[in-house]
Parts: structure tokens; sequence; C-alpha cells
């Protein structure tokens, strides 16, 4: 697989990036080094080969273009095989994918953490939390409403509010759609 990212212009020639380690040493005793990760004014030494052929990182569709030039620049390879990668910028996974990730690789998704970045299970955990353990101990978050389900306690609450209210609406599952709506 071949993956062409163009990556955004640097200011000053390529030769004028600084070269950073491909290894950085554990801040840990008995730990051992990690790689990094460069930025775009930076470049990364390169790794004797035997080590590079074991850099591969699987691409998904939601692999954002700054993973793939930071990746690109760290001498990764891209790859589609869903058991040769080190790293994986992709999906939220089903709990039981997790039991076939190696000791090896890394994921930008924990097990569970859809249960707090998607709004409404958050706000159904958060509740659940108040119940258990009184508002007085979890009172840090807004009241919040899910649609369709909640529209009449939302007109309620709209109606009571007065004329400077503010809502946030934001879609189930979408990361980049705010809107916030001033009530009249």
């Amino acid at each position: 697989m071949t993956v062409i990212v163009e990556e955004p212009m640097i200011l000053g020639g390529e030769d004028d990036r600084e070269e950073c380690p491909a290894l950085v040493p554990s801040l840990f005793p008995l730990m051992p080094p990690t790689l990094y990760f460069s930025t775009a004014n930076e470049k990364v030494e390169l790794l004797p080969a035997e080590q590079r052929r074991l850099l591969k990182w699987k691409m998904s569709t939601v692999t954002p273009n700054i993973v793939k030039h930071t990746i690109a620049r760290s001498h990764f390879k891209a790859t589609k095989k869903s058991y040769d990668w080190v790293g994986c910028w992709g999906h939220h996974m089903k709990s039981p994918g997790f039991k076939a990730i190696g000791e090896h690789q890394k994921l930008n998704h924990f097990p569970g953490t859809f249960q707090i970045g998607r709004k409404d299970r958050l706000w159904r955990n958060l509740s659940k939390m108040q119940l258990r353990f009184g508002k007085q101990e979890f009172n840090f978050f807004p009241r919040t409403f899910i649609l369709p389900q909640d529209i009449k306690l939302l007109r309620k609450a709209w109606e009571d509010g007065g004329s400077k209210q503010k809502w946030i609406v934001k879609p189930v599952c979408s990361a980049s759609f705010y809107i916030y709506v001033n009530c009249l």
C-alpha cells in the first residue's frame, strides 16, 4: 500500500531542519526507549534498516493528515495488514478486538472510551453516578437533554429559563458540529 500525503510547506530548506534522535531514553529505570515523533520543523535520524522494517503503521479511513505527516517523517511505512503494525489511529474497536492486539501495538483508543467520548453516553454515565453518589458530589456538568426522548423536558427548561440562557446543541457521535443557541 502506498500513501501519498503532501506535507505542509516548511519555512527554510529541508536541510535546515533540526535532526532529532529516533529513540528517546525512558525517564524510568529499566524501561526501554520510546520512538520520537517529530514536528514539521524537525527530521528524525534513520534507525538501522533492520529496525526500520518494524516501523509499520496501520492506516484507517479516519487517520488524520497530521498523523500521516508525523509517521512519514518518523520513517514509518503504511500497512493495511491487521496484524503487522506497531501503531494505528483508527475507529473505536469493540472490546473483543482488543484481545488480538499485541503488547507492542499502540492505539488511539482504549476499551470503553466510547462511554465517555460520546456526549449521550457520557451524560448517562454521569447521571448514574449522580444518582448513586448524590448531586453534591456530581454537580460539575450542565443539565443535558438527549433528543428525541427528552424533548418535553427540553421545551419546559427552554420556556422556564428566560432570555439570557445559552444552549449547546450537539448531534450524537459527532465530534465537530456545535451550534450555540441563544434562547429568545
